[in-house]
């Protein structure tokens, strides 16, 4: 980082970015509106060309040009709350236990690749550099043990209801046509005897091809269609899941369910998937299924 801009925090850059995005500031106001001298906001200029935003100064003025970015500053702006970026690492979901203590509560945690992502029971979860968002938030809720497990669902569904998407249980959401584009990985870490609850999420979101995986899908879709905005997509996801009441009713799992009254097979047994239980179980003709994967076999 330049010199200039050393003492810019990553949410002093969001800040700028916000009031930026709303107007362009001559010359003579960029320190009373922005709070920082013109040689600071220049020094910024690279930093964020890196992130793919064009700041651009004019004889009279600063304004932004493109704002479809990623990186630090972009996602500091986007989101509005405690974020960590990385280009690079092993696991976000990992990354954040690992951070968890010395990081506060509701924090997120963003790579634009990771080189070990994971799935339910250990599956990889592989993304394409720059075309994806891969996150986890690190929550420490005030709940009884019985009631961590459902809080995936709770926050799968928040994540479903904000982009129109339908879930599979227990962790796939789906599109229209049915195809995975997202998957939820919630893990606990005990920590100075309290629970740490790291929920992670995996969202295709513009790449195109998914090699020997034909139920893969992403939310662009198609290489026809423009290219989405994933920090505007991250600020979305993120202002709904901070904002979502870990104690509330699996009712709006249930409303964006696509499978519930469909025939299925999990752990072994075949029937109609007529509900979820409050505590996240699905039934499955009166019988309560804990863990497993669903396959959807005929609509009834």
């Amino acid at each position: 980082m330049n010199a200039a801009s050393k003492n810019l925090t990553p949410s002093d850059m969001g800040r700028i970015l916000d009031i930026l995005s709303r107007k362009a500031v001559q010359h003579d106001e960029v320190q009373a509106v922005l709070g920082v001298d013109s040689d600071q906001l220049r020094a910024l200029i690279p930093q964020l060309a890196a992130e793919n935003i064009c700041l651009e100064e004019s004889a009279s003025e600063f304004s932004l040009k493109n704002t479809n970015g990623y990186g630090e500053a972009t996602l500091s702006w986007r989101c509005n709350s405690e974020l960590l970026f990385l280009p690079h690492c092993n696991s976000t979901n990992q990354v954040a236990a690992e951070m968890a203590m010395n990081q506060p509560d509701l924090t997120l945690v963003v790579a634009d690749h990771q080189t070990a992502g994971r799935g339910r029971m250990g599956r990889g979860w592989d993304a394409e550099q720059g075309q994806n968002i891969l996150m986890s938030l690190i929550l420490r809720p005030e709940l009884s043990p019985d009631r961590l497990a459902r809080c995936a669902l709770i926050l799968a569904a928040e994540i479903a209801d904000e982009l129109d998407l339908s879930l599979k249980w227990p962790n796939d959401l789906l599109n229209a046509q049915g195809q995975k584009v997202a998957g939820v990985l919630c893990e606990t870490r005990e920590v100075d005897g309290r629970t740490i609850l790291i929920f992670g999420l995996g969202l295709n979101v513009n790449q195109c091809e998914f090699k020997n995986l034909p139920q893969a899908a992403s939310l662009r879709g198609s290489e026809d269609s423009p290219e989405l905005d994933r920090a505007e997509l991250v600020g979305r996801l993120a202002k709904r899941l901070l904002g979502s009441d870990l104690n509330q009713s699996l009712d709006l799992w249930r409303r964006r369910s696509g499978m519930l009254g469909q025939m299925v097979e999990v752990a072994g047994r075949r029937g109609i998937a007529e509900s979820v239980r409050d505590d996240g179980a699905l039934i499955v003709d009166g019988e309560a299924v804990l863990a497993g994967d669903v396959f959807l076999l005929t609509q009834v």
